[in-house]
């Protein structure tokens, strides 16, 4: 009796072996390779570290190494040093050297003096902005618990706006640059202009 009971147990567990054995069909066990569990995961970071040597490559590649010759007007190459008169300017972060770039030509240092205001005001709101979003968990855990989530999400909300703002002030004060360089050379090319002999 307890042998029958053992028996009708080892054939109800063993039903479901038996029903994948019987899909296997005539063929019996099918010869597929062994998948790691983590195989596929591999596989991604294998096309990310692919497509970021490509990504490397492609932003390296074409990189531009001609200087241009003496001239009177300002330019620029790719690596964001300006050439004039056979000199080389490099314009710092905080505007040093945008004064001698254009030197002796009032109407261009009035943009040089914007390009130089913009940018450290820019980068100060810039600055607040990520200080804010930074003191954001600081701020959420001093508020009670009710009002903690949506104290968070407004300080990080505020300090990205701020971020913003600086952000674009930046680019105007780029922008200022880009005009200081325009008026030079337009100056040198018509002297006139800018009111020299």
């Amino acid at each position: 009796m307890i042998a029958a009971e053992q028996i009708d147990s080892h054939e109800s567990r063993d039903a479901p072996v038996l029903d994948a054995f019987e899909d296997l069909g005539a063929e019996g066990f099918s010869c597929q390779p062994f998948e790691p569990v983590y195989h596929r995961s591999v596989r991604r970071a294998r096309h990310a570290v692919a497509i970021g040597l490509a990504l490397v490559t492609a932003s390296t590649s074409a990189c531009a190494t001609y200087h241009p010759r003496a001239s009177r007007f300002i330019s620029r190459d790719a690596d964001g040093i300006h050439h004039r008169d056979g000199q080389d300017f490099k314009v710092g972060m905080f505007g040093g050297g945008a004064e001698s770039l254009v030197g002796g030509d009032p109407r261009a240092l009035e943009y040089v003096r914007r390009y130089k205001h913009l940018d450290h005001v820019g980068l100060a709101v810039y600055l607040v902005g990520l200080a804010t979003m930074l003191a954001s968990p600081f701020i959420g855990a001093a508020v009670p618990d009710r009002a903690q989530t949506p104290t968070l999400y407004g300080v990080l909300g505020l300090g990205a706006g701020i971020s913003i703002v600086g952000a674009a002030l930046t680019f105007k004060g780029e922008a200022a640059l880009i005009d200081a360089v325009n008026v030079y050379n337009d100056d040198v090319a018509d002297p006139a202009r800018a009111g020299r002999p």
